[in-house]
């Protein structure tokens, strides 16, 4: 196997595609949404506030525009390599019991911070609604400033997202760990070329096999 170096620039649309995905959460809480808020976590709820007030026609258009940059970038890649390898995620791995994958104070937090905070961000998020009735672009360019802003709503998922997005096969292989934290090889192969990947997986799994369960860490005794 010969390996190169090629440079795919994919555009992150991880904020477009979760609003887009949040759609079906909503029709699932029909008519109980917004009274049940409370009654879910505030990641989720924060999501379905934000996807309510930025998510319209304009908004969808543009993450259309994404995906065919997206899909046109994949096949250009495609055409000159048997497959894409790349990390899984681009950032460490974070705490089992973490409600985000940022390892600082994130927007999400901010807003869950106090009763107050989250009454007040539903209350930008009402008015940014009734603005994106009168100016329907701003809602995309909102979405925009925020993603920059707040990156870690977007890290997380920004390579494996694409997979989605294009519709090609990848599978995730075991490939070490970084301060004790494991880290995942994602190997992204052609439309239909599922089975290549699980051989590469198999032949990776043969050469450094990786432990089927978790490793118990010691713990001290309680307190006497």
């Amino acid at each position: 196997m010969l390996q190169v170096d090629l440079e795919i620039q994919v555009p992150n649309m991880a904020a477009q595609w979760m609003m887009g995905n949040l759609s079906t959460l909503l029709a699932d809480l029909g008519d109980r949404w917004p009274a049940c808020a409370r009654d879910l976590t505030d990641e989720i709820a924060v999501g379905l506030f934000l996807s309510q007030s930025m998510y319209n026609l304009h908004t969808a258009s543009v993450a259309e525009g994404l995906r065919l940059e997206a899909y046109a970038e994949m096949a250009r890649a495609f055409e000159q390599v048997d497959f894409v390898i790349a990390a899984t995620n681009p950032g460490p791995a974070f705490a089992a019991d973490a409600a985000t994958s940022s390892p600082t104070s994130s927007f999400i937090d901010s807003v869950k911070a106090s009763r107050a905070a989250q009454i007040g961000f539903r209350g930008v998020m009402g008015t940014v609604r009734l603005a994106g009735a009168a100016f329907p672009r701003l809602p995309a360019a909102l979405l925009e400033q925020v993603s920059e802003r707040f990156p870690d709503l977007v890290r997380m998922g920004a390579l494996t997202i694409i997979s989605n997005i294009y519709g090609n096969p990848a599978v995730s292989i075991p490939s070490g760990q970084i301060d004790g934290l494991p880290v995942g090889m994602q190997v992204l192969a052609r439309h239909h070329a599922d089975e290549l990947l699980f051989d590469v997986a198999l032949a990776v799994e043969r050469n450094n096999p990786w432990p089927l369960v978790a490793t118990p860490q010691p713990t001290s005794a309680p307190a006497r």
